[in-house]
């Protein structure tokens, strides 16, 4: 069997909850969310980051009608009952489990293994005379542990010692038998005295963590979008267990437990403590810093193919591979990758994305080398196919990007892109400088990104989650037919500029859009550059939206259009004053002559990053539908703009009719979006209060 991820756990626990609550509510039994999920839910509105269990406990006499009645109440054979009364479990208290998975905890030998669970405790009765209870509770619970604990794990070398030493003779006693003994000194602590006061003596213990009955009135509380029940006097619970439970700790982690079942997971021995996450701020800097180094560095690429050969040649068939591919790399990225990072809710795993994205590269090749072979010239395929392989490095790296902003460590892929560039720029230049086949170097840059996924961007993600290939049939189909408009949307918005690109090499040759290349390699940087301002903040959109927070989610949007213009009307300005100079410099005088079609470029840069903008918070929001509409109308426009312009303006009609397309889109796509804000959905209680039931 395969490991089931942190994410997949905590579905599996919620459906279970799910069936408590609808089971306790029908028979008029009273159960109380409790420990971490309680204070999950009071301080997180759901699961504490990191938490991979729940739960719950119920006053004695509720919990022992929870039991006697289960298997008459529940509506599906998956869910159980894992009870030492029916040797099904080696615990004093109750786990109600689901039977599709199968669970082997750290710390406890592997024959003990249940289902994903959620841990129902009972609360006792206790008073003043107590004391004895609680004292034979801590010898018969030290016993049960070295029965069924596994000797080779441990915290420390001195525990894993004394376990090697001490449980060869203990594993001759019964844990079903001491399981049994705790519970029953449990129910024995009052002695059928009158009390005020509970404690939960089978799962803590303790006798400093006795709690007041009165605590114990049912409120509804939010968790995960979901409403449970949780104690009235919660906030003096958490105080009693936890003290000040107010100022969570630095770094919260999960408790142990390495789950076998049907999607895959990484134990703790295994991925060591998680990194923390980066502020917004930093995540933005390290971004913008490693994506503007990366694109750079692709834009010296051009410089270089220039400068390293004799005319334009070498540059025009590089910019036909770039074109051609980037239409199928579309294709390839399915759109994954916007929803990917808005996947807040957790829907699906790194190696389903992975896995995924494998398919769709495969496809996707196939597909572009089809189109090659019959719209481009022979001697061009193996330059296309080539420069296929290198984007569908880079495409890979981006799923395990995805994991990283999740996980809000954007600095791993800031430092990745600087790799990236800094390594396929150099290996690039040197291939074709000693080879002089644009093929050879592409090859070479293959290599360099290759290495960066292997020796860096892999390992920085197996922190977060096993990187693996894993997809199902019902998986592939859901990703197909989910993120299918999107994926239309962004072939039409790819072909945009592509159409009047070819029709130009058609009517003035590939040199034509040589020049045109080249001359656009700086307006490049700052389209993708306004990309790389918004895209740190994809998973936050959805977070504002989804939790009602118009206010929030329109200053965001305002704030990011302004910074994409602010970041345009500087590059104008600049551009402006030493365009000609910086072009002369890095391409020779025989530029100068083109240097007029910069401005139109840039303004045609700048509508792109809005169209792409636009149609990205759009799919955060999930409307697809805003999104595919958008898109396609620009391609339908670029058409009829592209034969009118280039025919009129030469060059310059590339720029005008893809300019023109996509501020058609942009229009169409911000009235969307000032629908989907009209939509908003009220603003939703993640608080830790609640009514009385």
């Amino acid at each position: 069997m395969e490991r089931m991820s942190i994410d997949d756990m905590k579905r599996v626990e919620l459906e279970i909850m799910d069936e408590l609550d609808r089971i306790c509510r029908a028979q008029g039994i009273t159960y109380f969310l409790a420990y971490g999920s309680l204070l999950g839910a009071v301080r997180h509105g759901g699961f504490i980051p990191w938490d991979d269990d729940m739960d719950v406990v119920m006053l004695r006499e509720d919990y022992e009608r929870f039991i006697a009645g289960f298997e008459d109440w529940k509506s599906q054979d998956r869910f159980a009952l894992a009870s030492y009364r029916d040797g099904k479990s080696i615990y004093p208290f109750v786990k109600m489990t689901d039977a599709t998975t199968r669970v082997l905890e750290n710390f406890v030998a592997k024959d003990t293994a249940t289902g994903v669970w959620v841990d129902i405790f009972p609360l006792d009765d206790v008073d003043g005379e107590s004391a004895g209870a609680f004292r034979r509770n801590g010898r018969l619970s030290l016993v049960r542990n070295f029965i069924v604990a596994d000797p080779s794990v441990g915290s420390s070398g001195f525990v894993k010692l004394a376990k090697r030493v001490v449980c060869p003779f203990a594993r001759r006693l019964d844990a079903v038998s001491y399981a049994r003994r705790i519970d029953e000194n449990a129910c024995a602590a009052c002695a059928g005295r009158a009390s005020g006061t509970v404690a939960d003596i089978v799962g803590e213990g303790r006798p400093d963590r006795v709690f007041p009955k009165k605590l114990f009135e049912p409120i509804e509380m939010k968790f995960e979008g979901r409403s449970y029940l949780a104690p009235a006097g919660y906030e003096r619970f958490l105080e009693i267990q936890y003290g000040d439970w107010r100022t969570p700790p630095p770094h919260e982690r999960p408790r142990s437990a390495c789950v076998r079942g049907v999607s895959p997971m990484i134990s703790d021995e295994e991925r060591g403590e998680a990194p923390p996450p980066l502020s917004t701020k930093a995540n933005m800097l390290w971004n913008s810093i490693g994506s503007m180094t990366y694109l750079a560095c692709q834009w010296l690429v051009t410089i270089f193919v220039v400068r390293l050969s004799s005319g334009y040649d070498d540059a025009g068939l590089l910019s036909l591979a770039m074109s051609v591919v980037g239409i199928f790399g579309t294709f390839a990225n399915y759109k994954m990758g916007t929803y990917q990072i808005s996947d807040i809710r957790h829907e699906n795993t790194l190696g389903e994305y992975f896995g995924f994205r494998c398919l769709t590269l495969g496809l996707a090749f196939i597909a572009c080398m089809a189109y090659a072979f019959f719209t481009c010239a022979p001697h061009t395929l193996l330059t296309i196919a080539l420069f296929y392989l290198y984007k569908g490095v880079g495409l890979l790296i981006d799923i395990l990007h995805g994991a990283d902003q999740q996980h809000r460590r954007m600095d791993y892929i800031g430092k990745s892109f600087i790799a990236q560039g800094v390594l396929s720029l150099g290996a690039f230049v040197a291939a074709f400088w000693l080879a002089g086949d644009i093929s050879i170097a592409i090859l070479a840059m293959t290599a360099a990104a290759l290495s960066v996924f292997f020796a860096y961007d892999l390992p920085r993600a197996s922190q977060f989650e096993r990187v693996s290939i894993r997809l199902s049939r019902e998986k592939t189909l859901y990703f197909l037919k989910t993120s299918l408009p999107a994926v239309i949307a962004s072939l039409a918005a790819s072909a945009i500029f592509t159409v009047p690109k070819q029709y130009l090499a058609a009517l003035s040759g590939e040199a034509a859009l040589g020049i045109y290349a080249s001359v656009a390699a700086p307006a490049l940087v700052i389209q993708m550059g306004a990309m790389y301002l918004y895209g740190p903040l994809l998973d936050v959109f959805p977070k504002h939206y989804f939790e009602g927070d118009k206010k929030g989610f329109v200053t965001l949007m305002l704030k990011t259009v302004a910074g994409i213009v602010a970041v345009a009307v500087a590059c104008a300005i600049i551009l402006e004053f030493i365009g000609s100079w910086v072009l002369q410099l890095l391409f020779g005088q025989s530029i100068a002559p083109y240097v007029y079609l910069l401005q139109p470029i840039l303004l045609s840069t700048v509508a792109t990053a809005f169209l792409w903008f636009f149609g990205d918070v759009l799919i955060t929001l999930r409307d697809f539908r805003a999104n595919f509409l958008g898109n396609v109308a620009s391609l339908v426009a670029v058409i009829p703009l592209t034969f009118f312009c280039v025919n009129t303006w030469d060059m310059n009609g590339v720029s005008f009719a893809g300019a023109g397309a996509c501020l058609i889109g942009v229009l169409l796509l911000l009235t969307f979006l000032v629908r989907a804000v009209e939509r908003c959905p009220a603003p939703r209680d993640t608080g830790g209060g609640g009514d009385r039931v």
